[in-house]
């Protein structure tokens, strides 16, 4: 089978001892096939589009995509989004000032007078995936974002996770990888105590799903 691009935040690249064997290594191993994770820290839709297609070579046959965490983040409204890829010193400088600008205004309650808004609206979410999935016949797995210990993040994740599931059933290459409930029924095992990173258990879990639908979707690709 060609190999394996995983795309996504944080939990798609590990961190601390996860880092270097996150899900995508994991399934991979299982797999026996090469995988090159490129999960970026804080990285939204807008930024797996710049990852996939700097990315993406002939010799990827299978792409996991799991980001919503950072999309349906809720923020001050009339706060603009700088890109985290690709990064250079002048992103750096304009995200301190926006981060800053957005503690005034939380502090000067604006929020409540103005409004917030996602991260990355819906629309805008579906349509930097469709830019991915578009590209390309080669399978897809749209991978739910995992919950945290918060439960109104959880419920803005749910909905991103509704999307994406409504979007597989889009195109014949694209299939819809449930782990949310699963993950949450046991959140203590499977999210560290920052309630957002996914824990070994966690990590092997999901790898353990990933390898469970190629197997039975058969969607070994020979090189």
């Amino acid at each position: 089978m060609k190999g394996l691009l995983s795309l996504g935040d944080c939990n798609t690249l590990g961190i601390l001892e996860n880092e270097g064997n996150a899900y995508p290594e994991r399934a991979s191993k299982q797999l026996g096939i090469e995988c090159t994770n490129r999960g970026l820290t804080m990285a939204s839709s807008y930024e797996l589009v710049d990852l996939f297609n700097d990315t993406i070579t002939p010799d990827i046959g299978l792409v996991t995509i799991q980001c919503g965490l950072v999309d349906s983040w809720k923020t001050f409204k009339y706060a603009p989004y700088v890109k985290y890829y690709p990064d250079n010193f002048l992103r750096k400088f304009a995200r301190k000032i926006v981060k800053k600008y957005k503690k005034v205004a939380r502090n000067a309650g604006l929020h409540t007078f103005l409004g917030d808004k996602y991260v990355v609206n819906e629309e805008t979410y579906l349509f930097n995936l469709k830019l991915m999935i578009e590209a390309t016949d080669i399978p897809f797995l749209l991978i739910e974002t995992t919950p945290t210990n918060d439960q109104v993040r959880n419920r803005e994740i749910k909905r991103y996770n509704n999307l994406i599931k409504m979007l597989s059933n889009e195109y014949p290459h694209t299939y819809f990888i449930e782990c949310f409930d699963l993950l949450n029924a046991d959140i203590k095992k499977y999210v560290m105590d920052d309630g957002v990173h996914l824990t070994s258990l966690g990590h092997e879990a999901l790898a353990n799903k990933i390898v469970t639908l190629v197997d039975n979707e058969r969607l070994r690709v020979e090189k």
